[in-house]
């Protein structure tokens, strides 16, 4: 990512040569950055520098999807509905950008490019290779065409507008110091451009330098991760899946009113002990989708959704938190008791730990029709938990093992109440959090209100742009993140493209009157 360092205004303007000048240059080569040079270039007229820190371009669209590539989704961005349930930051102000180029402008896109792309049941939409590899190359071949220079090893150390710079003779408004890396020492040049881009993904030092121009940022924070719970109750469990599950986060309560930019400070001020827990007070802490058991806690759609909304809290309270899952929402606690009750009656002689009763729905919200029946090792571990619940008092002896052997005659209603309980109301202490594969998301970045979101240039500085995940926008899972990438980016293309060929309009103008 971008690097920022401090140093005179001279330094920049003097550097080690005098700056190379491109029209426009982008700094960094990430999905919004590489896909907002090509749109730029298409035409041929405008001349495009893409500076990427890294040896190659597009390293996160690589790994994105597990490999595969999760381009888009196929759903409606025009649906204000849809994208206050995915985008928990920015589903209001990007509307207007997603109905200018949104799912299917991307889908047409690389079909143009010779990529065509395959929807999934749950909407999310892949290259029919299955290989991200395409969607590179097409994207690589796409500037080429464009004829867009691509320079890899590129660390940007400072940008500068031309304004502060004491050097009148050099070109564009905007100066960039880069640290090249290569076979030999690293060496150091300088561009110059009318126009720059600001995309090098959730880069922590771009961030500062944006505020010192005068950006609000929003600190950031990940956003996509899984969750650590060191309970009982999962212990042999891993692997197990529940269709339908409906995850409810205790909003934490801490004394940090702002979130830090580093995570580890957060961690070091953050009290040892549990936080203060009270109810949820926004509709994203509550998410109902399939939910997976894992080593080390709980992954699947539905906790990475309720942690895209909660990121910030969860931030604040160092990843300590309460989480409730009700295991089996498609029916309430009394109807869960009653078919408890009656299964007590019909099944008699039967052992409670082998023989369930109950079903589940086979996909999230639905119905009797597609049922399936309830997780056994998972139905083994809450009906324990029920039995130890209900004798504690009792100070028995009895373990688990012998309770799971009990004919289901010989089970007290009382402890069935606290099995109906256990299966809609389980409690979990969070302690930490994972990360989910390989990828990485954060919330936070320049705020949207400092950014045209018509152009996606600044506000505060003529002639920058900022797309991709600069900006405070951020999704759930599901090609949802990408998409925002290549709207920003192909908007922020275009519009350069206007800006520079305008401002050589008014130059001729000028020199003829």
């Amino acid at each position: 990512g971008v690097v920022h360092s401090r140093g005179s205004e001279q330094d920049v303007a003097r550097g080690a040569e005098k700056p190379q000048f491109s029209q426009v240059v982008v700094v960094g080569g990430g999905a919004a950055g590489f896909f907002a040079a090509i749109e730029c270039a298409r035409r041929h007229d405008v001349e495009v520098t893409v500076l990427e820190a890294l040896p190659e371009p597009l390293t996160k669209v690589r790994i994105s999807g597990g490999g595969r590539c999760n381009v888009t989704h196929a759903a409606r961005f025009d649906d204000k509905e849809l994208l206050a349930s995915t985008y928990p930051r920015g589903s209001r102000e990007m509307m207007s950008p997603f109905v200018r180029f949104g799912a299917q402008d991307t889908i047409e896109w690389f079909s143009r490019m010779g990529v065509e792309l395959k929807t999934e049941p749950d909407g999310r939409m892949f290259p029919v290779s299955d290989s991200s590899d395409s969607i590179i190359a097409a994207l690589r071949a796409a500037a080429d065409r464009a004829r867009v220079r691509v320079i890899c090893g590129a660390k940007v150390v400072r940008v500068e507008r031309l304004s502060s710079i004491s050097d009148r003779d050099v070109r564009g408004r905007f100066c960039i110091a880069v640290q090249r890396s290569g076979h030999g020492s690293p060496s150091r040049s300088n561009f110059s451009c009318n126009a720059v881009l600001l995309s090098p993904g959730a880069s922590r030092a771009a961030y500062e330098w944006a505020k010192e121009l005068g950006h609000s940022v929003s600190a950031p924070v990940p956003s996509l991760f899984t969750l650590r719970v060191a309970d009982k109750r999962l212990e042999e469990l891993a692997g197990v899946s529940v269709p339908d599950a409906m995850v409810e986060l205790l909003e934490p309560v801490h004394p940090m009113e702002n979130s830090p930019v580093d995570t580890a400070e957060a961690c070091a001020r953050a009290s040892k002990k549990k936080p203060k827990v009270r109810r949820p007070s926004s509709q994203g802490l509550k998410q109902r989708r399939e939910l997976l058991i894992t080593h080390w806690g709980f992954s699947g759609p539905a906790v990475l959704r309720l942690f895209a909304f909660g990121a910030r809290k969860l931030f604040d309270a160092a990843y300590l938190a309460t989480l409730i899952v009700n295991w089996r929402p498609s029916a309430t606690e009394e109807q869960t008791l009653a078919e408890l009750l009656h299964a007590k009656a019909r099944l008699g002689a039967k052992q409670i730990g082998t023989f369930c009763p109950l079903s589940i729905p086979s996909r999230p919200h639905g119905g009797d029709a597609d049922a399936t029946l309830f997780p056994r090792r998972l139905w083994r571990a809450l009906v324990a938990h029920a039995f130890e619940s209900a004798l504690v008092a009792a100070s028995s002896a009895n373990n688990a093992i012998d309770l799971l052997a009990m004919k289901w005659s010989d089970v007290r209603d009382v402890v069935l109440r606290k099995l109906a309980r256990e299966l809609h109301r389980s409690e979990f202490e969070v302690s930490g959090k994972g990360i989910f594969k390989e990828e990485f998301v954060t919330c936070g970045g320049v705020r949207l209100a400092d950014v045209d979101l018509r152009t996606m240039q600044s506000k505060r500085v003529p002639g920058m742009y900022i797309a991709g995940e600069q900006l405070d926008v951020d999704a759930v899972t599901g090609g949802f993140n990408l998409q925002a990438a290549w709207t920003t980016g192909f908007i922020a293309g275009s519009s350069m493209r206007d800006d520079v060929l305008r401002g050589l309009s008014d130059q001729q103008t000028n020199h003829y009157t």
